[in-house]
């Protein structure tokens, strides 16, 4: 009670706080009189709700980190590294008890909340202490310790994370997120229990930021679940501060943040339900929890590593790449350092935490599929699955994205092709990076420290890897925050005249001015998110807007006119998170050629889709012409065998853009 009471004696802050308290009184009584303005204070038409609880869980996760991290000792060197760690770790925490509510089916909001009621009083004491540091801190706080260069990148860093949170305060419109990340988590929440989603084979794969999403979705809505992956990002560029501080130059911890967070790449995902901002954080923290390891010797860093490992391999197949990757960095540094016997023990402890915290999904996949990863590698266990049809059709053409994606020789100018000709939405990078990462490339020949040399090379082995794969740019999003870290520290160690070094980042300032006002143009004029934020837009009247064209309105058709029992077949689509009617996704484009593959047997195509109770088709013609055809597995005979089909057996009912949803006659 004594430390309540101090901390709510009469102190500058206190009176700061009450003050504003005041304020908001005055000012909602005062605008109520203005029914326009009124809107601004209705909580179910703004967004006021998901930031407090973004804010709530943070501290949250945040006091549920440092409570574990108290339990075993381990110290920290910075505030920075204190943070990132311990709200990653609470985030662990998180996604687990949620994974657990799934799977003994109590996915309830009541229970939820409960689940949120319990740990904070559980974490009270905690929490008080936090808030009361958190407090001290911002009063403490002081912009004298910046140079003006300094100030100058963390004024285009905070209007660049303002531009993100404006389009993360929206509902989701995107391609991922309304195909399979936040599908799954929506008919987890519907059959109140985490299951196995035939018709969507994608929903299928790791997914501990989907149980954020799921939980974001409990609690409020999937605007807290983007909010979700909108804050991995911001703790990105906080790990990379703190990273650069403790083992690179720390003068070039915040350029390096800074080149992270101008990449375009990033300013798209911070607006998406994806999970490539979520994966790069904890890459991060595995990477930070490996050099802690090496430069300390202390085992419980290898615990940690260990969980941080786990949790990215929960989160994507390629995870996996992760811990074989630090298992053999493990025995190089550790024979050196300690010998063989202490190697094999952190070793085992290593291996067997990952196993432990990395396994719920692949165990869920292969108990209902045999198979840990699918719908990948299905050519491997596909003889001992009882599969759907679709199922192994969908799980045979999805082995693409583990396929060498063009010649080898042009993947030596993958560095400039990824960056030059790469342009967000289009093939076959998807997505634009920022040219400074190439601007800087030079540097790397300066390389002198073993740290600098470790992570080099752990970014070639990544960039091979993700070169045998698809070659999207956002799949190598998880080496740029190192990149960034290598290249920065490279650049201030060797530019010792000022004049240079100023010169550089005057070039970075203006690229990123640059890039920053095309962005905010695009969301400002073009997205403007403001209305909705303000609650002078409707929910619908934005998707409805930002989506692809005729894509929600089409939606819309089928939620209000189709039958509940309705089953529609999805050809070159793949997005149905808002679709109320059960739906068969289109994922890839063998799946489009092995519907229409029997050209002589319309009948029996017929009887097919009978068979299976689908009562309508949903084309959308413009991916199909964009993705698909002519060269991705869809011939100009497939599509003459579907309009002769579509002239036989179907009834156009409704026309949008590129949609065109059929019944059948």
């Amino acid at each position: 009670m004594r430390k309540i009471k101090r901390f709510f004696r009469i102190t500058p802050i206190f009176i700061t706080l009450s003050f504003c308290l005041w304020i908001g009184i005055i000012l909602f009584f005062y605008l109520s009189k203005y029914p326009d303005y009124l809107l601004l204070f209705n909580l179910k038409n703004t967004v006021l709700p998901d930031l407090m609880l973004l804010l709530i869980l943070s501290l949250l996760a945040y006091t549920s980190g440092l409570r574990l991290f108290s339990i075993y000792r381990i110290e920290f060197n910075s505030l920075q590294e204190k943070l990132i760690f311990c709200i990653g770790l609470g985030f662990c925490v998180l996604s687990f008890l949620i994974m657990g509510l799934g799977f003994l089916g109590l996915l309830e909001p009541k229970i939820a909340w409960g689940l949120i009621f319990g740990l904070s009083v559980l974490l009270f004491k905690d929490l008080l202490k936090v808030v009361k540091e958190t407090l001290n801190g911002l009063r403490t706080l002081s912009f004298k310790q910046f140079s003006g260069l300094e100030m100058v990148l963390l004024f285009f860093l905070v209007v660049t994370c303002g531009l993100c949170i404006l389009q993360g305060l929206c509902p989701p419109y995107d391609w991922d997120d309304l195909a399979y990340h936040l599908p799954g988590p929506k008919l987890f929440l519907e059959h109140h229990r985490i299951f196995h989603i035939q018709d969507i084979a994608m929903a299928n794969l790791p997914a501990n930021i989907g149980m954020l999403y799921l939980l974001g979705m409990l609690l409020s809505s999937d605007i807290l679940a983007k909010l979700f992956h909108f804050l991995f990002g911001i703790l990105t560029v906080i790990g990379i501060i703190s990273l650069s501080r403790r083992y690179f130059n720390p003068k070039s911890a915040l350029l390096g943040g800074c080149i992270f967070y101008i990449c375009p790449l990033v300013i798209f995902l911070s607006r998406t339900a994806y999970i490539d901002l979520a994966l790069t954080f904890y890459e991060l923290l595995s990477i930070y929890a490996f050099l802690n390891w090496a430069t300390s010797l202390n085992r419980k860093w290898v615990m940690i590593l260990a969980v941080m490992c786990g949790f990215v391999v929960g989160i994507k197949y390629p995870g996996i790449y992760n811990v074989i990757i630090f298992g053999l960095s493990l025995i190089g540094f550790g024979i050196v350092k300690l010998g063989l016997r202490k190697t094999l023990i952190c070793l085992a402890i290593f291996i067997s935490i990952c196993c432990l915290v990395g396994c719920p999904w692949y165990i869920k996949n292969f108990w209902h599929t045999h198979n840990p990863f699918y719908p990948f590698l299905e050519n491997l266990f596909i003889g001992k699955a009882s599969l759907t049809p679709l199922e192994v059709i969908t799980a045979q053409t999805s082995r693409q994205a583990f396929t060498m994606r063009g010649e080898s020789l042009n993947s030596l100018f993958l560095p400039w092709n990824i960056t030059i000709n790469g342009c967000l939405g289009s093939l076959p990078f998807g997505a634009t990076i920022t040219p400074v990462y190439l601007l800087l490339l030079p540097f790397l020949i300066f390389t002198r420290k073993p740290i600098e040399i470790y992570l080099i090379f752990y970014i070639i082995l990544k960039f091979i890897l993700w070169s045998l794969g698809l070659h999207s740019s956002r799949y190598l999003l998880p080496i740029f925050p190192f990149l960034a870290i290598v290249l920065t520290g490279i650049f201030y160690t060797i530019t010792s005249q000022a004049c240079f070094r100023r010169l550089i980042i005057f070039i970075i300032i203006g690229i990123w001015g640059a890039l920053l006002s095309w962005d905010g143009f695009q969301i400002i004029h073009y997205r403007n998110p403001i209305n909705f934020i303000l609650g002078f837009e409707s929910r619908d009247d934005f998707i409805r807007r930002n989506a692809e064209k005729g894509y929600y309105n089409t939606i819309e058709f089928i939620n209000t006119y189709l039958p509940e029992k309705s089953r529609i077949f999805f050809i070159g689509e793949k997005k149905g998170y808002y679709c109320r009617r059960n739906y068969i996704p289109d994922f890839s484009p063998e799946h489009w050629t092995w519907k229409y593959q029997n050209y002589n047997d319309m009948a029996g195509m017929r009887e097919y889709f009978r068979q299976t109770q689908i009562t309508h088709i949903l084309v959308n013609t413009k991916v199909i012409s964009c993705y698909y055809y002519p060269d991705n597995g869809v011939s100009k005979k497939d599509v003459e065998s579907f309009n002769q089909f579509a002239q036989t057996y179907l009834k156009l009912l409704y026309k949008k853009g590129s949609l065109y949803l059929y019944s059948f006659q």
